[in-house]
């Protein structure tokens, strides 16, 4: 006699997203371990006084913390930023 065991493993995410200022989001940032504003890589350029490419070559580098929202936007946490 065969026996079949099946396991179902499920993952549950839950992303709580809270509008606040134009162009700004409150979400927990997984990276820095607590809640953080999060801006659009636009902003975020504005911000450290760079153009949208260096903000994105400091996420490729993991300088930046980001999330993904949708299949292609990113937002960018500010707290990540190092603004001087």
């Amino acid at each position: 006699m065969r026996r079949t065991v099946r396991v179902k493993t499920e993952v549950w995410r839950e992303r709580v997203v809270i509008r606040g200022a134009v162009g700004a989001t409150v979400s927990f940032c997984g990276a820095c371990g607590r809640v953080a504003e999060f801006v659009t890589p636009e902003t975020a350029a504005a911000m450290i006084h760079a153009n949208t490419r260096e903000v994105y070559r400091r996420i490729e580098a993991g300088a930046v913390h980001c999330i993904e929202v949708g299949r292609v936007a990113v937002l960018v946490c500010a707290g990540s930023l190092n603004v001087q």
